[in-house]
């Protein structure tokens, strides 16, 4: 896990994603948040442009959501939390 411990904690609503981001972005990770469902939220260095999996738009943001440890699938942090809002 980046930013954070070793251990992966189990239980309802928690997921131990051992997909590791795709280089240029692992490189910017600087905390890694616990993960809700299938999403995880990654904080990165600096403001990163990307293109969300779910609305579709280019962000720029320093906050990442990856759905199911797969770094090609990517949310905005306003998706992320209508998605965290439906669980």
């Amino acid at each position: 896990m980046f930013g954070g411990s070793d251990a992966c904690r189990v239980g309802r609503g928690w997921h131990c994603n051992q997909v590791e981001p795709m280089p240029d972005l692992a490189k910017q990770v600087v905390k890694t948040y616990p993960a809700q469902g299938e999403m995880q939220l990654f904080r990165l260095a600096g403001a990163t442009e990307f293109n969300c999996s779910r609305c579709q738009n280019t962000k720029t943001a320093k906050l990442v959501a990856v759905v199911s440890g797969d770094w090609n699938r990517l949310l905005c942090n306003g998706c992320y939390g209508k998605l965290l809002s439906e669980q």
